[in-house]
């Protein structure tokens, strides 16, 4: 019985003086959810962006024929790389439909990492290839199928609408 008397009043007492100690209080009680002002510069992680991607098409394993890709890019040049390996016999317009969907996704993951791009629609890629020069190389094998540059707010020669899986 005097165990639980002990316990009992050890536990009442450390409620007692925790509740009177010091407390820290924040100075900013709500916190500020400005956007970035429109100059501010526009910084993509690339790496964070190829492994979204990649990540992703692991998951999905939409396109087989696609034997190896990478991203690179720089915000100084604002400029994205983006080098796509599909496997020999593999038709254009197969070809297409995976550059449509891969353009989908740079801007959908863009647009996540730096709110002030628009993301894509059917319509559109989105407000990141108007500021960033497009480079792309797509090899089926040893011969290059298709090898171009496109400046920033050009015509992408891919249709957004077209892709296979779920934005």
């Amino acid at each position: 019985m005097q165990k639980i008397i002990i316990i009992n009043l050890v536990l009442f007492l450390s409620v007692l003086f925790g509740a009177c100690s010091p407390r820290y209080v924040s100075p900013m009680e709500v916190p500020s959810m400005d956007n970035l002002e429109d100059d501010y510069p526009q910084v993509i992680n690339f790496t964070m962006l190829y492994n979204d991607i990649v990540d992703e098409y692991a998951d999905e394993n939409l396109y087989p024929y696609v034997k190896n890709m990478d991203i690179t890019g720089s915000t100084k040049k604002l400029r994205i790389n983006i080098t796509v390996d599909v496997a020999e016999g593999t038709n254009d317009a197969a070809v297409q439909v995976f550059m449509s969907d891969l353009l989908r996704k740079i801007s959908f993951y863009t647009s996540q990492q730096d709110g002030r791009f628009t993301r894509e629609t059917d319509e559109s890629f989105g407000s990141f290839f108007d500021m960033y020069q497009l480079r792309y190389t797509i090899t089926r094998g040893d011969e290059t199928v298709e090898k171009k540059t496109i400046k920033a707010g050009g015509v992408i020669p891919f249709d957004p609408g077209l892709y296979l899986g779920e934005m």
